[in-house]
């Protein structure tokens, strides 16, 4: 029979050759194959081996993108507070003063948590401020009486 139907030898003749260029020296955007291997190795053993406690790197990540997102609370939440404690006076003047200061530092805060979610520290991920929710507080309900 004249049919062109290609021999079991020479599928893997070019399977082996097109096999062997490829190991040769592949590149991933600069970096070889071994090296994108172990740097994903080792990023996957950071991140699926977090100890377990309270805080995880999930916890640590949301609370870094709540802080980037949320930052510009935290004007009104110190102008609040020192109005609260000091009266209506300083709460314009020194609590905008403070909430701008205090809102440069949740951001970074943000930045500095989202960069590094996998990496335990604070020790058991805990939270370098407090979590933004606390701009939200929930409505106090009334007490049930009996």
């Amino acid at each position: 029979g004249g049919t062109n139907v290609p021999t079991k030898d020479l599928i893997q003749k070019c399977g082996s050759a097109l096999f062997s260029r490829v190991l040769q020296r592949p590149q991933i955007r600069g970096c070889t194959m071994r090296k994108a291997a172990i740097i994903g190795t080792v990023m996957a053993v950071i991140f699926f081996t977090a100890p377990v406690h309270a805080d995880n790197p999930m916890t640590k990540f949301g609370r870094g993108m709540c802080n980037i997102v949320t930052f510009h609370f935290e004007i009104l939440e110190q102008s609040k507070r020192v109005k609260a404690e000091q009266g209506s006076l300083y709460g314009m003047t020194y609590g905008l003063v403070k909430g701008f200061a205090m809102s440069i530092v949740r951001a970074a805060v943000g930045v500095y948590e989202v960069a590094t979610f996998p990496i335990p520290y604070p020790p058991d991920y805990q939270p370098i401020l407090r979590d933004p929710v606390s701009f939200f507080p929930e409505p106090k309900k009334p007490s049930q009486q009996a």
